[in-house]
Formats: C-alpha cells, sequence, structure tokens
C-alpha cells in the first residue's frame, strides 16, 4: 500500500465474501490483495513524481512545498476539490449503512446516507471496562424507499484495532422521532 496517503480507506466484506471499498475504487473484489491492488493502482496513477532521487535537497524541498504526496498540486482546484470532498466519518457510515441494510435485506427500503448532522467521539480511559480504542455518536440523515423518505438515524459505532487494523462496528441504530420522550437503541 502506498505510505502517507491523505485518505484513510475502509472495507466492508458482504454476504457473499466479495470486498468493497470506501471510497469506491472499483469492484467488488473478490480477495483483499484486488481490493489492495485498485488502491494501489488508483494512488500510483495519481502520482505524478514517483522517484524524487535524482533531485537536490532543495529541489526536493519546493516539490514537498509545491505538492502533495500523490502528487496532486496544492494549491490548484483539483487539490481543493479532493480535500472539500473527502470525509471519512461519511466513509466508514457509508460503509456500516451498506453492510446493515445487507444484512437485513433491506432492498428498496435501503438506507442511503445524506448527510452526517452530528459526530461525537469518546476515548475510553485506561483500565475501563470498554474494550474498544473508541466508540462514536452519530445523527445521521438518511433517505430510503423509493419515495425517498428522509429519517433521522441515532448510531453508534465502535472502533476496536489488533495494532494493524482497525475495526468498526455498527452497535446500535435507531431511528430519531419527536415523539420519543426516552430513546433506547436496539
Amino acid at each position: 500500500m502506498p505510505r502517507g496517503l491523505l485518505i484513510k480507506y475502509f472495507l466492508r466484506v458482504d454476504a457473499g465474501g466479495l470486498f468493497h471499498t470506501y471510497p469506491h475504487r472499483g469492484g467488488p473484489f473478490k480477495s483483499l490483495q484486488e481490493a489492495q491492488d485498485a488502491i494501489d493502482s488508483y494512488h500510483i496513477n495519481l502520482c505524478k513524481f514517483k522517484y524524487l532521487g535524482g533531485l537536490s535537497k532543495e529541489d526536493r524541498y519546493v516539490w514537498h512545498t509545491l505538492y502533495w504526496r500523490n502528487g496532486t498540486r496544492k494549491n490548484s482546484k483539483e487539490a481543493l476539490d479532493v480535500m472539500m470532498n473527502y470525509n471519512p466519518t461519511r466513509e466508514v457510515v457509508k460503509a456500516l449503512l451498506d453492510k446493515h441494510n445487507e444484512d437485513h435485506l433491506l432492498e428498496d427500503l435501503a438506507y442511503e446516507i445524506k448527510k452526517v448532522v452530528s459526530y461525537k467521539a469518546h476515548f475510553p480511559r485506561k483500565g475501563s471496562q470498554h474494550e474498544c480504542r473508541s466508540f462514536s455518536h452519530l445523527n445521521v440523515l438518511v433517505e430510503r424507499g423509493p419515495n425517498a423518505i428522509e429519517d433521522l438515524l441515532f448510531i453508534e459505532m465502535t472502533c476496536t484495532t489488533d495494532g494493524e487494523f482497525e475495526e468498526y462496528t455498527l452497535s446500535c441504530i435507531c431511528v430519531v422521532s419527536s415523539e420519543d420522550d426516552d430513546l433506547h437503541c436496539q
């Protein structure tokens, strides 16, 4: 995998064992290696200068000042578009909602993310009863069904780590309604 990327990738495995990338880089893929190759290929194609070894120290400094690591010029419309449109929270929520939709066979009533309204991360103290690295509470505006019915969802996701990889799990999801007095998640 290319190092020093500005983008964090999330992978989801569907019921058929196929791998999906978030942000989307093609696929679905039959193996983790195929997904990795697609991500690598995307970034290698973006990178205009793969090897800077022939440049002087001053030229390398100028290059790093003008370009991001993926070869995109820092002060360009393209770079601004990338930075303005990439939202890792949205990508992980999209991956978790796709998994939820698949697990519950929602098909026509599948949730489709419209906007992350609020996000709050929590990091348990050392020695806490929580085994996760972090958990997050989100309010997410979604659409579902052929008539694009809008719902506000409360989502709790947990993040565990094995040292190299992080695993995100949807631990709670429920529709928030103005009639709810006491909200309990299923």
